[in-house]
């Protein structure tokens, strides 16, 4: 579990600072994205795991669409970084992926405390 945030602080540079060579900036990155990516797909398996013990079976998919869209969107963000032509593609599907986890969240939100909806301000 501690695994991306090690190697996400080592990647920034918060724990190690090293000269700035072109070869120690590019190793540097490779290690800030593995951590960031190992970090969005622990956030979707945490959604993941809630979604196994739930009982509801509409709540269930929308929290696994949620966790797919949290792991994709943070893979897409960082693909894009690694190689310029691959930055319009995983861009492209930044959009798709932060609507699933908007509509996600706020659908089981909503089948999850049916009772809780607000229908007017006063």
């Amino acid at each position: 579990m501690a695994i991306p945030l090690v190697l996400y602080l080592i990647g920034s540079g918060l724990i190690i600072s090293l000269p700035n060579d072109a070869v120690y900036r590019f190793y540097m990155r490779i290690i800030f994205r593995a951590g960031t990516i190992g970090s969005s797909l622990l956030f979707g398996l945490a959604f993941f795991v809630i979604a196994k013990k739930v009982g509801s079976a509409k709540v269930k998919d929308y929290l696994i669409i949620t966790a797919v869209g949290i792991s994709t969107v943070g893979i897409a963000n960082e693909v894009s970084a690694l190689h310029q032509t691959y930055g319009v593609a995983a861009h492209s599907l930044v959009l798709l992926f932060s609507y699933l986890v908007g509509l996600g969240l706020y659908a089981s939100a909503i089948f999850f405390f049916p009772r809780c909806k607000v229908t007017h301000f006063h």
